[in-house]
């Protein structure tokens, strides 16, 4: 990140031209510096108002407004200057700055960081801003936006504010042992800590719909050489994607693409046909395409005979949802159960919507944690949590107060409270420059 005493200064808009681009600037010297290239007219602050701005060889007439510390996304004094979509243009006007208002260039993610270090935000928060600008999804915005709008964090302070209460009650008998009422706070405090118990197995339970909304639900197409998969790949994607012979064993590697359906994306991945190889590279190809159902949230076993039982008992269990895919039905009939014709399109809405149906996701905008980062930290918490619950009727009350206080700790992590600044800008390096 770049020192927070310099000025920063960023395109905050892609690189391809377009009719308004945005330059973000944000430190102590934004205002007075972009006020030797721009004239606010005594304009008020977070008042759009228009000019020229004359940046040497650059000039446009454009539209800025500022905004003075606290009241900015950063929490310093702030710019933006809203001009024509060139990048030239763009590009020539930060550069112009930097030389001569004494600018630096930003970082990725330093305008983040910095609300951040100044408590505009907390981590979940500056999650969401990545996730809600990385997102193709419907399902993919709603649930960034939750992080973003602090539903998250709100959840973690109230689970924290649970666990203060429960230490609050075991701090007096530690104080005061003469008053001889550790046995009946033990026993209240049992009560408040499975309590917080339960509300972390019901976050760590949503973190499957939140992954599964952030990265995609995965699906693989399994089965024998020549049962379809490849043609039912193109015809749920769109286009044709893999390539679709009649000899067998034409698809030795795994092959993905995705599709949206109803705000949600689908991953699927063809793989190779499961029979006894021919040559090494097929054998690697049976083995990866194993290892890839064995690894996916739903597994379509495709199939023109009905013959599935082996494949059903190699690949099911583990949470894994399999469905049975009659291919050919164009050909060879509906048969019991999903029928579809890869040629035709017959069946392809009906797959799709049980696809969607067996995933489990659910779209409704709940706050959900949606990263490994923020799984582990709760793990750890229920961890702490479950231990103080066992142990809470049978041994020293200031044992189980250093479980909560651990608990607590973990929890904080999650948002930022009790966590390191090398997490903070592990997090943080993976934004684009301008954000």
């Amino acid at each position: 990140m770049t020192d927070r005493e310099k000025t920063i200064i960023a395109i905050a808009t892609g690189a391809s031209a377009g009719a308004i681009g945005i330059i973000r600037i944000s430190g102590k010297d934004a205002i007075e510096g972009v006020k030797k290239v721009f004239d606010f007219k005594n304009a008020p602050p977070r008042t759009m108002t228009y000019g020229k701005i004359d940046a040497g060889g650059y000039t446009d007439n454009c539209m800025a407004v500022y905004f003075t510390s606290p009241n900015s996304f950063t929490g310093e004094d702030s710019v933006e200057i809203y001009c024509h979509g060139s990048f030239a243009l763009m590009n020539g006007i930060v550069d112009y700055l930097v030389e001569n208002a004494g600018f630096a260039y930003a970082e990725g993610g330093d305008f983040t960081a910095r609300a951040f270090s100044n408590g505009k935000i907390d981590l979940t928060e500056a999650e969401g801003v990545y996730d809600i600008i990385n997102a193709q999804t419907q399902a993919e915005v709603r649930g960034a936006y939750s992080l973003l709008s602090g539903g998250l964090k709100q959840k973690i302070t109230d689970i924290q504010s649970d666990i203060l209460f429960a230490r609050s009650k075991i701090e007096a008998p530690i104080d005061y042992p003469e008053e001889d009422v550790e046995e009946q706070t033990a026993d209240e405090v049992k009560k408040d800590i499975d309590l917080v118990k339960k509300k972390l197995n019901a976050l760590l339970d949503g973190y499957r719909n939140g992954r599964l909304i952030r990265d995609g639900i995965s699906v693989a197409l399994v089965g024998k050489p020549n049962a379809g998969k490849s043609s039912l790949l193109n015809a749920m994607v769109g286009y044709e994607r893999a390539i679709v012979t009649e000899e067998k064993g034409t698809t030795r590697d795994t092959i993905s693409e995705s599709y949206i359906y109803k705000g949600l994306r689908f991953n699927l991945t063809d793989t190779a046909g499961l029979r006894e190889a021919q040559s090494l590279p097929e054998q690697m190809g049976v083995e990866r395409a194993i290892k890839t159902a064995k690894e996916s949230d739903i597994v379509l076993i495709v199939t023109e005979d009905g013959n599935t039982a082996e494949f059903v008992s190699a690949l099911e269990g583990e949470g894994r949802k399999i469905i049975i895919v009659n291919n050919k039905s164009d050909i060879r009939g509906k048969k019991e159960g999903v029928s579809v014709s890869a040629v035709t399109g017959e069946g392809l809405d009906e797959l799709k919507e049980i696809i969607l149906k067996e995933s489990g996701v659910v779209t409704g905008g709940g706050v959900s944690l949606n990263n490994r980062r923020q799984y582990e930290s709760a793990k750890t918490a229920l961890t702490h949590i479950e231990r103080a619950s066992d142990n809470v009727l049978s041994m020293p009350l200031e044992l189980i107060s250093s479980d909560l206080y651990d608990a607590y700790t973990a929890l904080g992590r999650i948002t930022g409270i009790t966590g390191s600044d090398a997490l903070a800008n592990e997090i943080f390096k993976h934004f684009c420059v301008g954000k």
